[in-house]
This record gives structure tokens, sequence and C-alpha cells, in this order.
């Protein structure tokens, strides 16, 4: 059976429940790729390096802590036995 075949059989109500775990999902991926010519392959390899340079440039450009939330308030002081405050 080829893969497209098996992929109708598989498509019960428009899920595709070979896809719900890692592994399924995994391998099908690994199954469309197989089928793609070395072509469409590169091109595929090409844009996930180009994928990779952007997220590489972004962490580089980013100065240290800029994007990250300002930190936080410090806690309270523990209240003293019965909830009342001493001092």
């Amino acid at each position: 059976m080829a893969p497209a075949e098996a992929r109708e059989d598989a498509t019960a109500g428009g899920v595709d429940w070979r896809a719900v775990t890692f592994e399924g999902n995994r391998r099908l991926q690994e199954e469309e790729f197989r089928a793609l010519s070395f072509r469409d392959k590169l091109k595929v390899v090409e844009q996930l390096s180009m994928v990779a340079e952007h997220f590489a440039r972004r962490r580089t450009a980013r100065a240290p802590g800029a994007g990250s939330r300002p930190p936080s308030p410090p806690a309270p002081a523990p209240r003293a036995a019965g909830g009342f405050d001493r001092g």
C-alpha cells in the first residue's frame, strides 16, 4: 500500500491517528521527506538553515536580560506566631 493510500485509511473523521504520538508523527515526517525529490529535499534543508540562522542572530543580537520580565518584588517578611507583626 502506498503512503498516500495508507494515510487515507488512517484518517477517520479527519484525524490521522498515526500522528498522535511523537513516534508516529516523526515516522510520517520521515516518510514525507523520503518521498521528496533530491531538489525538493535540498530546498527544505536550505530553508531550515535559514530558520536556524535567523534564531541564532536573534539570540546574539538580544542584550542580556532584554525581553525578560522585570524582577519580582521581594517576598514579604515572615510574620510572628499568632499572625501579628511585632516591630
